[in-house]
């Protein structure tokens, strides 16, 4: 029998090279909790419409592309495993991109010249936390962002002659290494991309086994558990988030200290200009990205205003419904900083949010290039 999936695909690095070609669109990007989806899709058609000053035969065909895909996103979300945390809808006059998020969104629609990426940034970053705990008796998976977290059995049963009395030799059992192989698929939904990290909890046996059979994974050991252990759920997500967060802070000390020491003995690999690591991001040249968020985005008032100005009006059979928050496209600094933390996450670069303490220089992002 198949295993079965944790619940709707999310947003992976092919979506956010999908994403990325549709950047010289004019694009309505909508963030939000599943429920709020059908008010924000509303807003999003009116926001486009009134960007683009008609209702010609094109808008009208993706308006109702979106209303049947609604449907099937509503059916899908009636699914067993339950609904996705979040939304994710880019909206342009000729097609529409639905995305089903692993983790909660707060509601935000933005109209810009590009996709605003930055809240799907987030899946590929350390603080997002994947953890995946193996026992005799099943696995669990779980995965979570900030204080939000996430947590439910994979429904794929171990084999029947597994027990912890007989462990020391597991690895080497083709019924056990079947059962590892149909649980890393299930761990697929809740992954943005094959190397995002993932902290295993369990039996040792059980850790070697599945990082031996699933080498195309990142994995981090976690501590060790006696086979007759089971610890709340509780317990566990939060020894598998201390496991991630100083895997991360190792990796980042690590990568500072290398940013370092390529400043000083390889200048022509260092780069601290916005558009110039653009550029070698999406030539795929980028190995690590280094972005201070706090100092690259702004809110330009001119901005605010427009998107004041733009905001879908509340009349008709939407007069009770709450505006959403509107935004317009990002300053051009921090677009240009978002497309090349996209690049660098597609080529399977590293990046990593820094403070002015660990950056080297008083630049927003800095970058290492590969050769």
């Amino acid at each position: 029998m198949d295993a079965p999936t944790l619940g709707p695909s999310i947003a992976s690095v092919e979506d956010l090279r999908t994403l990325l070609r549709m950047r010289d669109e004019p694009v309505v990007s909508i963030y939000a909790p599943q429920d709020e989806v059908t008010q924000l899709l509303k807003a999003g058609l009116h926001t486009l419409r009134k960007r683009n000053g008609s209702r010609d035969d094109a808008f009208a065909q993706i308006a109702d592309r979106i209303r049947s895909e609604r449907i099937d996103v509503q059916r899908s979300f009636a699914a067993e495993n339950g609904p996705p945390a979040g939304i994710a809808c880019f909206i342009t006059p000729m097609q529409a991109i639905r995305l089903s998020l692993p983790m909660p969104v707060p509601t935000r629609l933005v109209r810009g010249e590009a996709p605003f990426l930055e809240p799907l940034l987030a899946l590929f970053r350390p603080s997002y936390v994947v953890g995946l705990y193996l026992s005799p008796h099943g696995a669990h998976a779980f995965h979570g962002y900030g204080d939000w977290r996430r947590h439910r059995p994979i429904g794929v049963s171990p084999p029947a002659a597994m027990s912890p009395e007989r462990s020391s030799d597991m690895s080497s059992k083709g019924p056990v290494l079947g059962w590892l192989h149909a649980v890393d698929r299930c761990l697929d939904p809740i992954l943005p991309c094959r190397h995002h990290p993932i902290v295993l909890m369990g039996m040792p046996a059980l850790i070697e086994a599945y990082a031996s059979v699933n080498v195309h994974r990142s994995v981090i050991s976690g501590d060790p558990l006696a086979a007759g252990a089971c610890p709340d759920a509780d317990v566990l997500y939060d020894m598998i988030t201390a496991k991630a967060r100083d895997d991360a802070r190792r990796r980042m000390a690590g990568d500072l200290r290398a940013l370092r020491e390529t400043r000083t003995t390889a200048p022509k690999r260092y780069v601290d200009d916005a558009h110039t690591i653009l550029e070698e991001a999406a030539a795929r040249r980028v190995d690590t990205l280094f972005v201070h968020r706090a100092r690259a985005v702004a809110t330009a008032p001119r901005a605010l205003a427009r998107a004041l100005k733009d905001a879908p009006d509340r009349g008709g059979d939407g007069a009770h419904e709450p505006a959403p928050q509107l935004d317009v496209a990002s300053p051009d600094l921090d677009g240009r900083i978002e497309a090349a933390m996209a690049h660098t996450i597609i080529s399977g670069g590293t990046v990593h949010e820094v403070t002015d303490a660990e950056l080297p220089a008083t630049a927003p992002v800095t970058a290492v290039l590969r050769y």
